[in-house]
């Protein structure tokens, strides 16, 4: 079984992937701590926690439907006369790159969904606004998830990148390598939130 193949069974779990925000519940460091009813209002609520869930999951959505995108057309150009031998070869390991990312993503959108389930259960927000008493117990947690967010949208972006360069024709391993390290920083992100939660976070 290829990669491919399998990160496909591992992360869409069926031919019809369902959205990040709604299929997963990755494993995370306060995932015993809930019961969740499997409504997302009831278990993430409709305030700050949500929109913060709901952005983090939407990117890591936009970047599997690119990685699937990018492996079709990795395919196709394996089949072409017109691409020279190292050309094939960076597209597979292009593809290949990010095929593993999307379980990487995936698992830090388990993660962001156990946290924000954790946040809403202690602190829940029912607007956009923390106050200063929940902010003195989560301090930076916000700006992280929101930073965790935008990073994932530009592992996105990059594996944009990656297929706008096996379509026209040039190297899209440069793109892939930056795919990866956006989502090694998102990783970063992730867990600096579950230590700002823990209490383990800078606080001035």
């Amino acid at each position: 079984m290829s990669l491919w193949t399998k990160v496909r069974a591992a992360f869409a779990g069926t031919e019809e992937r369902q959205p990040a925000g709604r299929a997963r519940s990755g494993g995370g460091a306060f995932a015993g701590n809930q019961h969740r009813t499997g409504d997302p209002d009831v278990d993430l609520g409709t305030g700050l926690w949500r929109q913060h869930h709901d952005r983090f999951a939407r990117a890591v959505d936009r970047f599997y439907e690119t990685a699937v995108a990018v492996q079709k057309d990795a395919d196709i150009a394996a089949g072409s006369t017109a691409l020279e031998g190292d050309n094939t070869i960076a597209v597979a390991r292009a593809a290949e790159t990010l095929a593993r990312l999307t379980a990487v993503l995936g698992g830090e959108a388990g993660r962001v969904e156990n946290l924000v389930a954790d946040l809403h259960a202690r602190f829940p927000l029912a607007g956009q606004v923390v106050p200063a008493e929940v902010r003195s117990h989560v301090g930076d947690l916000p700006e992280l998830l929101s930073r965790a967010a935008r990073t994932a949208a530009e592992a996105g972006q990059a594996a944009s990148m990656a297929r706008v360069a096996i379509r026209t024709g040039t190297d899209p391993l440069g793109a892939a390598r930056s795919a990866e390290t956006y989502a090694a920083k998102v990783g970063d992100l992730v867990e600096a939130c579950t230590a700002e939660l823990r209490g383990e976070g800078d606080r001035e």
